[in-house]
């Protein structure tokens, strides 16, 4: 998420969200084409904890947004995306549940997937 007024401070003040690679607007940044630059804008990523099943990570990532998605954007949230990283091998299938699928809907963001192959190596 992010946005040129969006404070991920107090967005975690206001909603008690843990957000991660968090700048504020106008902070140096280590990340992205702003890097070791003013960052024209404030930004902050949500993650899904890395125990969660795999099949509730979706469902537990809008139990989590979803009650602070009017708030985020009254604190200056213009950009929200929600991206899935999916690591296969032999076979890649996505499936979503459509309570997953209409509750993404109503959050009105971009859903990105990237899927990638896992190797050997």
């Amino acid at each position: 998420m992010r946005g040129a007024e969006f404070s991920p401070a107090e967005a975690e003040r206001r909603t008690g969200l843990p957000l991660v690679d968090k700048n504020e607007p106008g902070e140096f940044t280590k990340y992205g084409r702003h890097r070791r630059e003013p960052a024209p804008f404030g930004a902050a990523k949500l993650h899904v904890a890395d125990e969660a099943p795999t099949e509730r990570k979706l469902a537990d990532l809008l139990d989590t947004v979803l009650p602070h998605a009017d708030t985020l954007r009254q604190l200056g949230v213009e950009s929200m995306t929600v991206y899935v990283g999916y690591f296969w091998r032999d076979q890649c299938n996505l499936a979503f549940e459509p309570s997953e699928l209409s509750r993404l809907a109503a959050l009105g963001v971009p859903f990105w997937i990237s899927c990638y192959e896992e190797s050997d190596e």
